[in-house]
């Protein structure tokens, strides 16, 4: 560190939108507690992020973007909960309410959608109600759609630039957008690499760690599961060879892959889809782990 990080520097830093949470990143560990000093415990972390040894520039920078990105993360995070603490109306989830009302708590649950029994317009339900309250889990599940890399997902930049008739996700024509939608999707398209490489990594870590939460949920309050539809494992359809190879490396890494299913086995196993088998729309399939449920709700 130079002379001229005084304590009037750091400051100035943390007195600009003081809503947002600060973190700090300095390329010597020997600095931290320096720096630390300086910011007296007013910042979500610090981290180091050295140079590696034969590591190039550009190597680096993203490296040093990925920990800065986690550390922003975190940081959100952790003000998400703090603000959640005290909001009354925060959106939360059936889990959380569960989990609060076991405890003691009287929980108070106002639903802002429409009764779906009554209501004539379905763009009012949100994206989900198509499942019929269907859930699953998978260690895959939520994945980041802006992979450059990957064999999957590598044309999906520009997937909400068409309806989902000529192979898109939008609902409606993008000459409709809204000001706001046009923003959202500008965003999309225009997320870096490596934020895209890190988000994926994060998910991965994210659905482990949640299997682990859901097994013992399900561990202790297995009256909850009873009656729901309950479902173990995932039947994963593939169309292409590449999407299905690419699928299995991926859960092999994750340590999900259960089976690998050929064709021939798929149209033994559910006649169903022998109807599609036959055009060659499907390739073959994979069992994985995860689960799949209603969710059902007492109107």
């Amino acid at each position: 560190m130079g002379g001229e990080v005084t304590e009037e520097l750091p400051d100035q830093w943390l007195g600009r939108d003081q809503d947002s949470p600060k973190a700090l990143l300095v390329s010597d560990a020997k600095h931290i507690p320096e720096v630390e000093k300086l910011l007296k415990n007013r910042v979500t972390g610090i981290h180091a992020v050295p140079k590696q040894e034969n590591q190039s520039d550009s190597s680096w920078l993203v490296s040093t973007l990925q920990a800065g990105e986690m550390l922003y993360a975190q940081g959100r995070a952790r003000g998400g909960l703090h603000h959640n603490e005290n909001d009354p109306n925060a959106d939360e989830t059936v889990v959380l309410i569960e989990f609060l009302a076991t405890r003691g708590f009287r929980v108070r649950i106002i639903d802002a959608n429409p009764d779906p029994r009554t209501c004539k317009d379905w763009s009012r339900l949100g994206v989900t109600h198509g499942g019929f309250n269907a859930r699953m889990f998978t260690y895959t599940e939520a994945d980041s759609y802006n992979e450059r890399s990957s064999s999957i997902y590598r044309h999906m930049r520009h997937v909400f630039r068409k309806v989902s008739l000529n192979g898109g996700w939008s609902l409606k024509p993008p000459s409709s957008f809204t000001a706001a939608e046009i923003a959202w999707v500008n965003s999309f398209e225009q997320t870096p690499t490596w934020l895209a490489q890190s988000m994926k990594g994060d998910i991965y870590f994210v659905n482990r760690e949640a299997a682990k939460l859901w097994d013992e949920y399900m561990d202790r309050a297995p009256e909850l599961f009873n009656g729901v539809s309950l479902h173990a494992d995932i039947l994963r359809l593939y169309a292409e060879d590449v999407a299905l190879d690419a699928a299995t490396e991926v859960n092999q890494g994750l340590w999900s892959l259960m089976d690998e299913i050929s064709q021939s086995e798929l149209v033994r196993e559910y006649p169903g889809f022998a109807a599609a088998a036959r055009p060659k729309e499907l390739a073959a399939a994979l069992a994985a782990q995860g689960f799949t449920l209603m969710v059902t709700v007492n109107l």
